[in-house]
């Protein structure tokens, strides 16, 4: 037999002898186990879901009358027989999955669906008895690639714990059906009879290296035989020069046993602003390798990165480095970087195998899930042809901020891109369903993007072309259609009712507040995103988004409004039934939106929106709480601008001029619109009182 095969019989014999001693069921009944767990497909649609059995024994065993009662829930018809090395695919949609896997054995429909953030799956006997479970998580340590991003979850070994993520895998991307990565009803593409090593707490030393600094990798392993041998493969990445090969390095054993140890290694130094890959193999006695990370996880490797850390700068520094290149078999991970030095830190954060794309003015960001940069998954970067945007974008999502409405992360960077230094740019955080789970919302509800369109016809076709439809893309924009039909067309009490039980009244109110005391004539008509909370409150909300033309820029400026004096913007504006008006108006006058027109017209609600505005205007958006933020943001980018015409070669004294310009309208909008403002609102409902709005709260 050999020593290799005699520890594999007796590991494999262990495992069964384990599993067959628990009591309360049948030996074969126990050699049915769950082997693939599809729980998050990457269309997010629930009817590609699919979990399979396998039976690990010698004997046929018959599951009529056996059920999933946890997690999903599906009764096995009578004479349903799971044969030796057998497989079964119970789905979501069986017809569907027929299609796929035409030589599978498919049972279904299950009802229910499975959990895309984690739960117990468990099967029963006939008899009730919890034949077996699996308690799988979308987060580390449990393979994170399954979480809608393609892959199904695949157990290692039919005869390893079902409860140890060390014994499930991503799919690999190479074993998909009809170009999916799941094996369902054949053998699972990571397949061992016995467990590899298991490989945790990699860590390195130090965390943010100097230039030519070498770095000391350690790595805790155990394994229920030996660990033989554990080495660590590493490539040195630096932007602008040829990537060098792999290099492998063996790591030796410095505390413990080869049973569950602690293995280490030093890596050579390298030249400033390399970024280093790597990851670790062990191998066991049995000859069996486990790779970490594995390679079908989206952070295929772990990374560090050298930098003299030397520039001097009151923002966030980035290097954004671009490879162009996403793995071709793997589209949700990318071959890019994203690292972060902040002011008055300590160390530098590395986010890796991101994906960056080309947008207007800059570029789109995409984390990888479960490793998000501050909570988010994807940022825009951006810089624009008029410097005042990314000013004015930054200030407006901090009212939005502060009234409470459901508004993205915003920041400053310096950014080196690809090596090269431009200078401070935006950072605006994108509406997604990260962006509405962080902001406590459930995420699994339809959200829309309201692009640009004249057509204000209230036909089924043009609410379709206005809303962009941004997750569930195969579903159908029925939900928009309907709210955007009833919002309009009813009247008096119903309308109020239907407003009150279907909008998220305080916050889209709050959001068109916002609109008013920045002056966002575009808000209203467009420029925003809309979601449908589904399955949490029902309701629709309003998320802020493109504030770039605010704070005074009407388009008009180069000749009516030089120092952008645009203060008169109609309180009502937005409204159904608000007259045209103020100053060049035909230059940046907007019809109502599809929910701004009924919502602000109609006179329940409209009355309520006026408290509401006058109490924000006399005490929320005022000269003492607001110049002081506009003087620290003028204090925090002056350097930044005199950066940015160093290392482009413009005239500082004319960048310098017109920032300072800019940051003096932000403060004249505050006074002048604030002012302009209350005296539009108490001409329609007499002196602003706070026990006024207080009646609403």
């Amino acid at each position: 037999m050999g020593w290799r095969g005699f520890i594999v019989w007796f590991l494999v014999c262990r495992c069964a002898g384990l599993l067959s001693s628990v009591p309360w069921a049948a030996a074969d009944d126990l050699d049915v186990v769950i082997n693939e767990i599809h729980y998050h497909p990457d269309s997010d649609l629930e009817t590609e879901e699919f979990v399979e059995l396998y039976n690990r024994g010698g004997e046929p065993v018959d599951l009529g009358g056996w059920a999933f009662s946890r997690g999903i829930h599906f009764v096995f018809p009578p004479a349903t027989v799971l044969p030796p090395d057998g497989y079964l695919v119970v789905a979501r949609d069986a017809d569907g999955m027929a299609s796929w896997a035409p030589d599978a054995i498919v049972l279904g429909n299950y009802e229910g669906m499975l959990a895309n953030g984690g739960e117990t799956v468990t099967l029963y006997n006939r008899q009730g008895k919890a034949i077996d479970s699996v308690p799988y998580q979308d987060n580390p340590p449990w393979p994170t690639s399954p979480d809608g991003r393609g892959p199904s979850l695949e157990r290692i070994s039919p005869f390893g714990p079902s409860s140890d993520p060390r014994n499930w895998m991503a799919a690999t991307l190479d074993s998909g059906v009809s170009g999916k990565a799941m094996t369902p009803g054949s053998r699972n593409s990571v397949f061992s009879l016995i467990l590899p090593p298991y490989v945790e707490q990699v860590l390195w030393d130090p965390p943010c290296p100097p230039p030519g600094r070498e770095v000391t990798v350690t790595a805790s392993i155990s394994d229920e035989t030996d660990v033989d041998r554990v080495y660590l493969i590493y490539q040195p990445v630096r932007w602008g020069a040829q990537n060098q090969p792999e290099q492998v390095l063996p790591m030796q054993l410095v505390a413990g046993t080869s049973r569950a140890g602690s293995w280490s290694v030093t890596v050579p130094g390298q030249l400033d602003r390399t970024l280093v890959r790597f990851r670790v193999t062990a191998e066991n006695a049995a000859g069996v390798q486990r790779v970490f990370p594995a390679p079908t996880e989206a952070r295929h490797t772990m990374s560090y990165f050298h930098y003299l850390d030397d520039e001097i700068a009151t923002i966030p520094i980035v290097f954004l480095d671009d490879y162009g290149a996403r793995d071709r078999q793997n589209t949700f991970r990318g071959d890019s970087t994203f690292i972060i030095r902040r002011p008055g830190e300590a160390g530098w954060e590395v986010y890796d195998h991101i994906i960056i794309t080309d947008r207007k003015g800059g570029y789109n960001v995409f984390f990888l899930d479960h490793y998000e940069f501050d909570g988010m998954s994807q940022v825009n970067v951006v810089f624009e042809r008029k410097p005042r945007y990314a000013l004015a974008e930054w200030l407006s999502y901090k009212v939005y901020q502060s009234l409470g409405v459901l508004a993205g992360d915003v920041d400053h960077y310096r950014l080196i891109y690809n090596g090269r230094d431009a200078g401070y740019y935006l950072m605006f955080e994108q509406p997604n369903k990260t962006f509405i789970r962080r902001n406590g919302l459930n995420n699994n509800g339809n959200l829309y993007k309201i692009i640009y369109n004249f057509d204000r016809s209230l036909t089924r076709s043009n609410i379709i072309r206005q809303h962009q439809k941004k997750t569930h893309l195969l579903s159908g924009h029925d939900d928009v259609v309907d709210m955007v039909m009833t919002l309009n067309q009813s009247r008096g009490d119903a309308q109020r009712v239907y407003i009150e039980s279907h909008l998220a009244v305080q916050e889209i109110m709050d959001y068109f507040v916002g609109c008013q005391l920045i002056s966002d004539w575009d808000g209203y008509f467009n420029n925003h995103f809309v979601y449908h909370d589904t399955e949490g409150s029902g309701l629709w909300y309003i998320f802020p988004w493109d504030k770039d033309k605010t704070w005074g820029d009407s388009d008009a400026y180069q000749n009516i409004l030089p120092y952008y004096h645009f203060y008169d913007m109609p309180v009502l504006y937005g409204a159904n039934g608000t007259p045209r008006s103020g100053r060049d108006s035909q230059t940046w006058w907007r019809q109502p939106g599809f929910i701004s027109g009924a919502f602000l017209s109609h006179p329940d609600i409209q009355l309520r929106y006026l408290h509401r505005l006058g109490y924000v205007a006399k005490h929320e958006f005022t000269p003492e709480r607001w110049i002081p933020v506009i003087d620290a943001l003028e204090r925090r980018l002056e350097p930044e601008v005199r950066h940015k015409a160093k290392i482009t070669g413009a005239n500082e004294t004319s960048l310098l001029t017109e920032f300072h310009n800019d940051i003096e309208s932000f403060r004249r909008q505050v006074i002048n619109r604030r002012l302009f403002l209350l005296d539009e609102v108490e001409k329609r409902i007499g002196p602003v009182r706070v026990d006024d709005w207080r009646i609403y709260e």
